[in-house]
């Protein structure tokens, strides 16, 4: 019914440069590791309602405290959270996600960088945005570290969510159901950035 958006940001750090013999308490690199660790430690934060519909179409088939949990996860928002993201696959379903995918800086072991660089890969669940995330990551690392859009790659939006009451929803599922009676039909938000975000003028909410 929708697909995450998608976002590269660049991270750089800047030191004097020198000797490594007579190094500062933090070089460019050493000072670009703690931001990467914080910002995998302040993740974003969850977002349960873009999963209600798969909330709902799973939690008849869970019984027990699991179907319980999603059944009403407004109120049991804590548990279902913690118990999602104890796993890459159930995080990446319920908030943006945060991968640092590069890291680069210095040129000889004995020389001091004059600046370490570092991208992060984010995956932008509906609800929350490009800026947002962009402002997320400012937040976070603070001051005296660049930050920026990484220029000239693919970046997105999340898209819409296409309403499970539409024509086009029924048409699929009612397709589903009579090819696989046994199988049970779900919305789903596709994590990765493929040609999903293309069908919404067919897939939207009449």
């Amino acid at each position: 019914i929708g697909e995450k958006g998608y976002l590269n940001v660049e991270l750089v750090a800047e030191g004097a440069g020198w000797h490594s013999s007579v190094p500062p308490a933090h070089t460019a690199v050493g000072t670009l590791a703690e931001v990467v660790a914080s910002l995998e430690a302040n993740l974003l934060p969850a977002r349960l309602d873009s999963q209600a519909g798969l909330f709902a179409a799973l939690a008849p088939l869970l019984g027990g405290m699991g179907g319980l949990a999603l059944r009403h996860a407004d109120r049991f928002g804590a548990l279902v959270e913690r118990r999602l993201a104890g796993s890459p696959p159930g995080n990446a379903l319920i908030r943006t996600t945060t991968a640092v995918t590069m890291i680069d800086g210095g040129v000889k072991p004995n020389v001091l960088p004059q600046s370490a660089r570092a991208v992060v890969n984010f995956r932008v669940i509906p609800g929350d945005s490009v800026a947002s995330v962009l402002a997320h990551v400012r937040a976070v690392v603070g001051e005296g570290i660049t930050v920026r859009q990484l220029p000239g790659g693919f970046s997105a939006e999340p898209s819409p969510l296409s309403s499970t009451e539409s024509a086009a929803f029924r048409v699929v599922a009612e397709s589903i159901a009579e090819a696989f009676p046994d199988a049970a039909v779900a919305p789903w938000i596709v994590m990765g950035a493929t040609d999903a975000r293309h069908y919404l003028p067919v897939a939207g909410d009449a």
